[in-house]
């Protein structure tokens, strides 16, 4: 009976570790939360005994698993992880640095393609990682949305609407502006202020360019 449950124990365990050994194959998003911003890639891993293969964006991979957790380099980087759940976690120890990072597995993609209708409720200057995703698609989804245009007009305001309720620029007053004397002996007034603003105001005192010196 002793034997017995020393071998049920055993088979057990075994069954655990090649369950954690087979536990990190597949394809996972690794974020590598550097310190200006995180970095994301995509992880394939493949688990043969304790034999770790795979590819970490472009670059191929070799390394070992044991009991969940994995090691590899690469060629300016040791990494070492841990199966934790559903997520891998764990350090990535570069030359000058050691950067912790995190990779939860990507989905099985559908077999039927899906349209997403998205109702934007704030827009972004520029594009970033470090920018939460509002929406995850699949290869062959088709997204139903809308956007600002540049002139920051959404689908609510026409053309002509944002015209009128466009902010008129003021003239410069005389105190602005001032006279001065060109190459060419020739006098034409300007504006003082320089940048978006000056260029777009007209200066109250009327151009002098084209009259003779006096």
């Amino acid at each position: 009976m002793t034997t017995i449950l020393r071998i049920a124990i055993l088979a057990g365990l075994t069954s655990n570790a090649l369950a954690a050994q087979g536990g990190v194959a597949g394809e996972w998003m690794v974020t590598l939360h550097e310190q200006f911003g995180p970095s994301i890639q995509r992880l394939v891993l493949a688990a043969s005994g304790e034999t770790l293969s795979g590819t970490l964006g472009r670059r191929k991979i070799e390394g070992t698993v044991k009991d969940g957790s994995i090691e590899f380099k690469l060629e300016n980087a040791s990494v070492k992880g841990m199966l934790a759940g559903d997520e891998l976690k764990g350090e990535a120890v570069f030359s000058d640095r050691t950067v912790k990072w995190t990779a939860v597995r990507i989905p099985p993609r559908p077999a039927v393609s899906r349209t997403h209708d998205f109702e934007p409720t704030e827009f972004q200057r520029y594009f970033s990682s470090a920018i939460k995703p509002v929406l995850r698609i699949n290869p062959g989804d088709a997204v139903r949305t809308w956007a600002v245009d540049a002139g920051g007009r959404d689908k609510e305001v026409s053309h002509a609407q944002a015209e009128e309720t466009r902010r008129p620029v003021p003239s410069m007053s005389k105190a602005w502006c001032r006279t001065i004397r060109s190459s060419s002996g020739s006098r034409r007034s300007g504006p003082i202020a320089t940048g978006p603003e000056a260029a777009a105001r007209s200066c109250a005192r009327p151009s002098n360019r084209g009259r003779s010196a006096t």
